[in-house]
C-alpha cells in the first residue's frame, strides 16, 4: 500500500476540509428516510514520475477544499442545488447546502478531515490518512457502523468542459442505521461511491440501499456541474448565464441585507436569469444575462421596469428609487409593487447584472455589497 503521489497538483494546505458524516434526506411519495452519511476519502497509485518533476503526496486536505466562499453547483436527476463554505467557526469550516436545512462543520484533525460538532468535538473521521489504494478505516457515527476505503486513482472527471485529473474514488459501506418512520430497517446497508479531485473536492456521489426497501428508490446520485473554488483549476468564463451557473447563495444575500431574506425562486425570463429573495419588508432580485455589447443600454434594458430611469454613477447604472415601479414583472406581491424600489446595474465582461431591491427591506447601499461577489462569479 503506497501513498498516492501526483505531479499535476501543487495546491497548498489552505484548502483543508471535508464533508463528513452528512445526514441526507430523500423524499418519496411514501415517506422521508434519513441516512447518516459517513466518511470517505481519496487515494491513488501512479507510476513514479521522472525525477525532474515536482512531486508530493496528496493529503485529505488537498481533496476537500474549505476556503470561505468556495462553492459547488450540483445536479441530481434534473434538480439543482448549491453548496457553499459560508464561514469559519474556530478550526472548522461551515458548509451550507441549499438542499439542506442545517449546516455541517468539518475540520482537519491530525491530518484527517473530520466531521465535527458545533462545539468543535470530533464526531467521525471523513477522509483518513494516508491516501493510499487499499487503505481503509472504520468508525461509528450515531447508530451506524461504517467502513471506508480508497478504491481507485487516476480517474478523470469533466466539469463545464474542463478535465480534472488524478481524481480518487472512495467506497464506503454503513450498516445499522434506521430510516424515519421505519421505512428502512437495520438490515439495509448504505453503499457510497464518491469521487474527489485534487484542489476541487468532491465532484460526484452515488448512494445505494442494499437491498432497496419496498417503495423507496434504491439509488441516488449527483454530480458537480460548475464550481468556484480558490486555487482550483479555472473553468471557462461563461458566455451566457443560466440560473444553475449563477452560484449565488441565500447566505450571500443574508450577509448583505439581513437574515430575514429567504429564497423565493429563480427562472429564466427573456433570456435572463432572475433570482429572487424575499423578506417581510419586500424583495431583492438579481438579474443576469449576456449582452453584446454590454453597454448602458443593455444595463437599462435589464434593470428597469416601465416608467423607471437610471443615472450613471461610476461604473454603475443606479436605479432612481420610485414608488411606481415593481421589483419584477411576475409573482411579486402587490404590496412590494407599491413600495419604493432601488438598485443598480453593472457589467462584467459580456455579462450584465442588475440588482433590484425594495428599499424598506434593504437599502440599495447594503445590497451593493453583492457587486464584488457577482463579478467574481463570472470572471475566468
Amino acid at each position: 500500500m503506497r501513498p498516492m503521489r501526483t505531479s499535476t497538483y501543487r495546491g497548498g494546505g489552505e484548502h483543508a476540509g471535508g464533508e463528513r458524516g452528512v445526514v441526507r434526506a430523500w423524499m418519496t411519495p411514501l415517506a422521508w428516510w434519513v441516512v447518516v452519511v459517513p466518511a470517505l476519502a481519496c487515494g491513488s497509485r501512479e507510476p513514479s514520475p521522472p525525477p525532474d518533476e515536482e512531486t508530493r503526496e496528496l493529503t485529505p486536505a488537498d481533496l476537500f477544499p474549505m476556503t470561505v466562499g468556495d462553492r459547488w453547483a450540483r445536479e441530481s436527476e434534473g434538480e439543482h442545488s448549491l453548496r457553499v463554505v459560508t464561514a469559519r467557526a474556530g478550526a472548522a469550516a461551515v458548509f451550507f447546502g441549499t438542499d439542506r436545512t442545517t449546516a455541517e462543520r468539518f475540520a482537519l484533525d491530525e491530518g484527517r478531515v473530520a466531521l465535527v460538532s458545533p462545539d468543535g468535538d470530533l464526531l467521525a473521521p471523513y477522509l483518513d490518512a494516508p491516501i493510499a489504494i487499499g487503505h481503509e478505516w472504520a468508525y461509528t457515527l450515531g447508530d451506524q457502523r461504517c467502513v471506508a476505503s480508497y478504491a481507485e486513482a487516476a480517474r478523470r472527471f469533466e466539469v463545464a468542459g474542463r478535465a480534472l485529473d488524478d481524481c480518487v474514488l472512495v467506497r464506503r459501506r454503513c450498516e445499522g442505521g434506521k430510516a424515519e418512520e421505519g421505512a428502512a430497517s437495520a438490515d439495509v446497508a448504505v453503499a457510497h461511491e464518491e469521487l474527489f479531485c485534487p484542489g476541487v473536492g468532491r465532484v460526484s456521489e452515488e448512494l445505494r440501499l442494499v437491498p432497496a426497501p419496498d417503495g423507496i428508490p434504491g439509488r441516488r446520485a449527483w454530480r458537480v456541474t460548475y464550481y468556484r473554488v480558490a486555487g482550483a483549476p479555472a473553468l471557462p468564463a461563461p458566455e451566457s448565464i443560466a440560473c444553475e451557473r449563477l452560484l449565488l447563495a441565500p447566505t450571500d444575500v443574508q450577509a448583505a441585507c439581513g437574515s430575514a431574506f429567504r429564497p423565493a425562486g429563480s427562472a429564466m425570463v427573456d433570456g435572463a436569469c432572475r433570482m429572487r429573495f424575499a423578506a417581510p419588508g419586500g424583495v431583492l432580485e438579481v438579474r443576469a444575462r449576456s449582452a453584446h455589447p454590454a453597454d448602458d443600454a443593455a444595463m437599462d434594458a435589464l434593470a428597469l421596469e416601465p416608467g423607471e430611469h437610471a443615472r450613471a454613477e461610476g461604473n454603475l447604472r443606479r436605479i432612481v428609487p420610485s414608488a411606481s415601479g415593481g421589483t419584477s414583472a411576475e409573482g411579486v406581491a402587490d404590496e412590494a409593487r407599491e413600495a419604493s424600489v432601488g438598485g443598480f446595474a453593472f457589467t462584467e465582461g459580456a455579462i450584465v447584472f442588475a440588482v433590484r431591491v425594495t428599499t424598506d427591506a434593504c437599502a440599495p447601499e447594503r445590497a451593493q455589497q453583492l457587486e464584488p461577489l457577482l463579478r467574481s462569479l463570472v470572471r475566468p
